[in-house]
């Protein structure tokens, strides 16, 4: 199977293959699809063209949390709810080794969208991220759109399925507690004072709110 998207792990020798023709490629497919992806259909088509096919790892990754099963979404919807939100489940749980957030994930007024986020949220004066309630997957079964910029009335409630919830509340969670903690440690070793705990920054909101 040729058609797969990353992470990728190779040997040295087959990637140095797959990376000659993969740089020899992506201006031409780009030339024919001047789009996003370009360059990973020219990487496919390299390793076509190499003749190295893919060996498909669906347990290593979670990313759409709309997809089949082409994804490790299993390890999340076998857990328990009162567990997906527990800041420790990355140390105690199995769970896939990448969370590849391109994706926006929504449960109730809780979101995490990688364009919202701040780009100086490592620094000595962002706050850190608001933190979802523990309990997030049994207290929603739906998700409200954030208000588009000029509307300050949130949009209706959308209903979501006991796996999506599942799979979004997770991804908010473990994203958000992750990012905390880099951003406490860039403060521990770079800031001259403690960030201001009274103040996070709500992703849904666009907004720095009080706690």
């Amino acid at each position: 199977m040729y058609p797969a998207g990353p992470p990728y792990l190779a040997t040295a020798k087959d990637m140095l293959v797959i990376a000659r023709y993969w740089a020899d490629f992506v201006p031409r497919v780009h030339a024919e699809y001047p789009h996003l992806l370009a360059e990973m259909y020219a990487f496919c088509i390299a390793a076509a063209h190499a003749e190295l096919p893919m060996q498909i790892a669906i347990s290593l990754m979670v990313s759409d949390s709309n997809s089949g099963r082409a994804e490790g979404w299993s390890f999340i919807e076998n857990m328990e709810k009162d567990k997906l939100c527990n800041p420790s489940i990355m140390e105690e749980t199995v769970l896939p080794s990448v969370l590849h957030y391109c994706q926006r994930y929504m449960v109730g007024e809780y979101m995490f969208g990688k364009r919202r986020m701040p780009t100086n949220i490592f620094s000595c004066d962002s706050p850190i991220l608001k933190v979802p309630p523990r309990d997030i997957v049994q207290k929603y079964d739906y998700f409200i759109p954030p208000p588009p910029p000029g509307r300050k009335t949130p949009q209706e409630h959308k209903t979501l399925s006991e796996a999506k919830v599942k799979r979004d509340s997770f991804m908010i969670c473990a994203l958000t507690n992750l990012l905390n903690e880099a951003s406490l440690f860039f403060q521990k070793t770079n800031c001259d004072s403690d960030k201001n705990s009274e103040v996070v920054m709500d992703l849904w909101s666009g907004k720095n709110v009080m706690v």
